[in-house]
């Protein structure tokens, strides 16, 4: 077991977001951590996942094949 030191004004607001989302203080470290991890081989799907907000739009452009799609000609052109 490792000891980590953090701010005692940090700890209070971590504490109550932890309870807020029925987590551990614990639970609440790790999982900030691994998000800083790099992907292994058998995490290799999970580290290619859009985020939620993006998720989202999955499908609007099913079935483009080329750069010559109008539906990707026009987002590309939107968002530039």
């Amino acid at each position: 077991m490792n000891t980590i030191i953090i701010d005692a004004n940090q700890y209070p607001e971590a504490a109550a977001y932890a309870k807020l989302h029925n987590i551990s203080f614990k639970q609440l470290v790790e999982g900030l951590l691994t998000k800083f991890q790099a992907p292994t081989t058998t995490d290799k799907a999970a580290g290619l996942q859009l985020p939620p907000h993006l998720e989202k739009l999955g499908g609007c452009l099913a079935g483009v094949e080329d750069s010559e799609d109008e539906r990707l000609n026009y987002l590309m052109e939107k968002y530039k």
